[in-house]
């Protein structure tokens, strides 16, 4: 049996009540409080859902209003820290209603049944008509045999053409000393991370560990392959690891927001290298899922979502080993 809209509706707005107390927490920084204004907004809408008839043409139209006003108010919460227990429990209560609220939002009319039944009228169609005669097909005309295809010279050979000249020999460039790589925070919460080496035999999955020693190769080794974009990430860094509202696991249905003014196309495949902390990296693909420009938020940082391709049991485990330590962002992906 199908549940009662206004059940629905009921639950979403119980659930936005226990958040909005918990953002009125005492300790809480007051920043906190400018989300409380658009989950009230949500909560007056929810309950004009719940007095109506429950039918979804008017049902729908409160659901919408309470949707927009969630995702601003989910928008503000991710600009913020939420190192404090309850505004992470503010959040979650937050995101958990949202699910109820978009399923309001996506209610459809039930078909209208006729209340009398009508026969259906068959339209009146005249007897067929007695075939009309058609004379016999006409003979073919002759037609002369093709003419022999014309004589063609054979192709000339091709010019000989001298052979190219060898390249002149230029002499390699000298390596440079081996600088030793620099672990932890420089300032602004930025992280500095040694570049990793080519994948071999100490470098499996394409993870780098500060354990491991540097090969004994030019600089070009230790640089990251053309092309490829960097993600610093840091315990209060703008990039970070996101997950969505179709699942939980970040590697099947989030992947990684990268924090920059320099943002390529949608659907576009590009390659990453991951820093983590304690001087650990990893390369990875990923196709861009979603962008935020400037322009569209300013109090959020511009960047672009990136979703994981081919990600090994190794990068897996570091994955998780960052995300119990700092919690990832939410993007609405319905």
């Amino acid at each position: 049996m199908t549940q009662d809209p206004r059940n629905t509706a009921r639950a979403a707005r119980e659930g936005l009540a226990q958040g909005l107390n918990l953002l009125q927490t005492p300790g809480l920084p007051p920043q906190f409080l400018d989300a409380a204004e658009p989950i009230a907004r949500a909560m007056g809408s929810l309950m004009q859902a719940e007095r109506s008839d429950g039918a979804p043409y008017s049902v729908k139209p409160h659901a919408d209003v309470a949707l927009g006003a969630l995702r601003e108010a989910l928008g503000r919460l991710q600009t913020l820290d939420t190192s404090h227990p309850a505004a992470e429990q503010a959040m979650g209560a937050v995101a958990g209603a949202l699910g109820n609220v978009h399923q309001l939002s996506n209610l459809q009319a039930a078909p209208q049944v006729p209340t009398q039944y009508q026969p259906p009228q068959q339209a009146y169609q005249p007897p067929p008509q007695a075939p009309q005669f058609a004379p016999p097909p006409q003979a073919p005309q002759f037609a002369p045999p093709p003419q022999a295809p014309q004589f063609a010279p054979p192709p000339q050979a091709p010019q000989f053409a001298p052979p190219p000249q060898a390249p002149q020999f230029a002499p390699a460039p000298q390596a440079p000393a081996f600088q030793p790589p620099a672990h932890g925070y420089a300032a602004g919460g930025m992280q500095q991370t040694a570049v990793a080496p080519p994948i071999g035999p100490g470098n499996q999955g394409g993870i780098y560990s500060p354990s491991q020693h540097p090969p004994p190769a030019g600089p070009e080794s230790l640089r990251a392959p053309a092309g490829t974009i960097e993600a610093e990430l840091g315990a209060h860094s703008h990039s970070n690891f996101y997950k969505t509202l179709s699942g939980n696991d970040i590697v099947e249905h989030g992947g990684i927001f990268v924090a920059t003014y320099n943002i390529p196309k949608l659907n576009q495949r590009v390659q990453l290298r991951v820093h983590l902390p304690g001087g650990y990296h990893f390369d990875a693909t990923g196709m861009v899922r979603w962008t935020r420009e400037a322009r569209d938020n300013p109090d959020a940082p511009p960047g672009f979502g990136v979703q994981f391709q081919g990600i090994t049991a190794e990068q897996r485990g570091l994955i998780q080993r960052y995300v119990r330590n700092r919690e990832p962002l939410f993007y609405d992906d319905l």
